[in-house]
């Protein structure tokens, strides 16, 4: 009986690693960023999480439905599944999402809606309180 279960257990573990499918895929924003106070001039970076057997051969990230590619010069940096977008501008906002591929097919994450806030937004906002006051 215990011969077995050793040989189903190794059976079983045999069965999972040759499970195959199409990546599962999810995008992030990086660690210590609030999404909600992204302002202009920031530095901003994604993470594609990817979940694939066989491992992927292809990530691609996306904007507005565009391809984008790594354009240091440009302030878009491209690393294996991390995306990083140096001193952001309004023209920054909108959809994000990233893609992996494998043999078994392609995965697309969901999307992410990044928001830009203006870098002189708050002082503007009480620099016109002030004028409204007569201060």
């Amino acid at each position: 009986m215990f011969v077995s279960f050793i040989l189903l257990f190794f059976y079983s573990l045999d069965t999972f690693s040759c499970l195959k499918d199409a990546p599962r895929v999810r995008i992030i924003l990086g660690a210590k960023i609030d999404g909600n106070n992204i302002r202009e001039g920031m530095d901003v970076y994604f993470d594609c999480l990817v979940e694939a057997n066989p491992w992927v051969s292809d990530v691609s990230w996306f904007f507005e439905g565009q391809i984008l590619t790594s354009d240091p010069s440009s302030g878009i940096i491209i690393s294996n599944q991390s995306l990083v977008l140096q001193k952001v501008k309004k023209a920054s906002r909108g959809r994000y999402w990233c893609s992996a591929s494998n043999h078994e097919g392609r995965g697309e994450s969901d999307e992410y809606f990044l928001r830009v806030l203006c870098e002189y937004f708050l002082p503007l906002f009480l620099v016109l309180i002030s004028v409204f006051d007569g201060k």
